[in-house]
């Protein structure tokens, strides 16, 4: 077998299931870090 056709399943997989939620993750995680620092005040990661 050669290699694109071994990869071909594992690289599609990763595609369909695991960037999608890898993604929402991160950006649900940015928004909830930006969110806790306008509650404290903390505007572009600078506090006062």
């Amino acid at each position: 077998m050669e290699f694109w056709q071994f990869m071909f399943v594992p690289t599609i997989l990763f595609l369909v299931v695991v960037a999608p939620i890898w993604i929402t993750m991160h950006y649900r995680s940015v928004s909830r870090s930006s969110r806790s620092l306008k509650a404290t005040g903390c505007v572009s990661r600078i506090c006062w």
